[in-house]
């Protein structure tokens, strides 16, 4: 499952997108190039990010990053 990610504490004019985080730090920033300060809210199931919004750039560089694991291609 990836790692999806949003701001914790968010404003009415804040996204409440899902990103896939790709480094996590005191920023985290996602496969998109979004950076996040602050605390994250992070999906644990993969439905919740599904049903309220995610990325569709971080959607795709995640499902390329999947195809291209040697891991993911021999079934493991």
């Amino acid at each position: 499952m990836a790692g999806w990610v949003r701001p914790l504490y968010r404003d009415d004019r804040a996204s409440s997108t899902w990103h896939v985080a790709r480094d996590k730090g005191f920023t985290t920033t996602t496969y998109c190039g979004e950076k996040i300060t602050g605390p994250l809210e992070i999906a644990t199931h993969e439905d919740k990010p599904e049903r309220e919004g995610r990325c569709d750039t971080c959607v795709r560089v995640e499902a390329e990053a999947r195809e291209q694991s040697p891991l993911e291609s021999a079934g493991r």
